[in-house]
């Protein structure tokens, strides 16, 4: 992919600045596999309403105009270094298409083909806006949004404040007023922040945490797994935990003085240990970037979302709520150093020149609700996220009323069966918790143990009395993952 000429005239640039070092790993992975589609982000939620489509269509354009980093495109060719440019003016690439001639599965078989289609097409990370929008009329007053963005110009975290500005505007603009919107802060205010950031007390406190290092924890592959091709297909298994469930773990985290993100993180490393077969585990964690010093940071379009390592120490004697307590003090002492570069990282750690610290990442969601936020006129329904991974396997948690586990994996490396089995464990340690009040991690360990191991015998039946599992193996379903890097 060749970085095309860019006219650097003033009337035309309104910026020009360097890459956060996060933009530079994604930037270097987009351009050696073009054709993969990597962090390209999709978008994807129902309109209910009587929709005003010109209004719709000026709020999403006021959108792009007030965010720098949605006028942004990147310049490589012939320069040490990439750089961002931002223009002042860039039009919007707005499609709207009506298939409301078209039965309700049509409309949902042609949807997906669509997604399909603008995954394929991806976007020129030299030709701005790496915005696109598609309005899809499936009903009088019904609509499908599908809005894709490149992930260096825009995180998850993104998604709902464009949702509540595009809604804000949109209402407004539809009542004849003129809506104002709170200032907000230019991404190029955090590029500046992560350079006087210091790399040195960053470099002591990775080189602590690896100390002793030497054997990263791998999800061990099927033996039977298909070998992979140069665009590997990754496949998602979801699991939604019962409300009473949700419920209970919600009332332990708080008795426990836990977050829930860090009691279902605790169970995700007792998962990989056990697969791993070591009580030393370390996997990839994502951190929001959002609690760096720059006024604005909450509320700030652009790629702040990092993936660093998080290293554990299992004891099986030792009582879950203490070692919980544990993790949640390590995560806070990430936060502090979450502007880290993962290449710094990784030679920080010790592990080898072409080595990978982990192979899997856990993304614990703060979800957009809408029923939390003022939709006016309009209904905002089945919101999801789409992209294509970058690690073989990842867990992501959706905090919702039922917490949901979506679990994206490479097909070519795990069964299905055995992932189910995964989530399964997943579930079964996180109920022992909260049903022993003074649990040891060993009883959450002998749980899951028993349970990979039951289903274990259950698949070799199975395989010895029928190939189905084998032939489920090769449907390949849609996948959801958001702010992995």
């Amino acid at each position: 992919m060749a970085s095309p000429g860019v006219a650097l005239a003033g009337e035309l640039v309104e910026d020009i600045y360097t890459l956060s070092p996060v933009q530079q790993g994604m930037l270097f992975h987009i351009l050696s596999a073009p054709d993969r589609g990597l962090y390209f982000d999709q978008t994807v939620c129902t309109v209910t309403g009587a929709l005003c489509l010109d209004a719709f269509r000026w709020a999403w354009e006021a959108v792009l105009a007030r965010h720098p980093a949605l006028r942004t495109s990147f310049v490589w060719d012939g320069l040490s270094k990439p750089v961002q440019v931002v223009h002042r003016q860039v039009p919007l690439d707005f499609r709207t298409l009506d298939w409301r001639h078209m039965g309700p599965k049509v409309q949902k078989v042609q949807f997906e083909v669509l997604l399909e289609e603008d995954r394929q097409r991806g976007l020129e990370h030299g030709e701005p806006p790496l915005l696109r929008i598609h309005l899809v009329r499936v009903g009088d007053d019904r609509h499908l949004l599908l809005w894709s963005v490149s992930h260096l110009v825009a995180d998850g975290w993104c998604s709902a404040i464009l949702l509540d500005e595009v809604v804000s505007l949109y209402e407004g603009r539809r009542r004849g007023e003129s809506p104002q919107l709170a200032p907000h802060t230019p991404y190029r205010e955090y590029v500046a922040w992560l350079k006087r950031q210091d790399l040195g007390a960053a470099e002591k406190y990775w080189r602590r945490v690896f100390r002793g290092f030497s054997v990263p924890s791998r999800w061990v592959p099927d033996i039977a797994a298909r070998p992979g091709g140069p665009d590997p297909a990754f496949r998602q298994e979801g699991l939604v935990v019962s409300e009473e469930l949700s419920s209970a773990l919600r009332d332990r985290a708080k008795e426990w003085r836990l977050t829930l993100n860090s009691l279902i993180e605790g169970a995700w490393a007792l998962l990989l240990s056990l697969e791993a077969e070591t009580e030393d585990v370390v996997f990839g964690v994502t951190v929001s970037g959002r609690s760096a010093e720059v006024p604005g940071i909450e509320s700030m379009i652009g790629l702040l979302v990092n993936t660093l390592p998080i290293r554990l120490s299992i004891s099986p004697q030792m009582p879950a709520r203490e070692w919980l307590q544990s993790l949640q003090q390590s995560q806070v002492e990430l936060r502090e150093f979450e502007y880290s570069p993962l290449s710094r990282v990784q030679a920080w750690s010790g592990l080898e020149a072409g080595g990978h610290l982990f192979d899997s990442i856990f993304v614990f969601l703060n979800a957009f609700d809408p029923r939390h936020h003022d939709t006016g006129s309009l209904g905002l329904e089945d919101l999801r996220h789409l992209s294509r991974p970058h690690y073989s396997v990842s867990l992501q948690v959706v905090p919702a009323e039922r917490i949901r586990f979506d679990f994206v994996y490479a097909a070519e490396k795990y069964r299905w069966a055995r992932v189910c089995t995964w989530l399964e464990t997943l579930e079964l340690m996180l109920a022992t918790l909260v049903e022993k009040e003074e649990s040891q991690l060993s009883d959450l360990l002998d749980a899951g143990r028993d349970h990979i191991a039951a289903r274990g015998r259950e698949r070799r039946r199975h395989r010895r009395d029928s190939n189905s599992d084998s032939l489920r193996d090769t449907k390949p379903i849609p996948v959801r993952l958001e702010d992995s890097e």
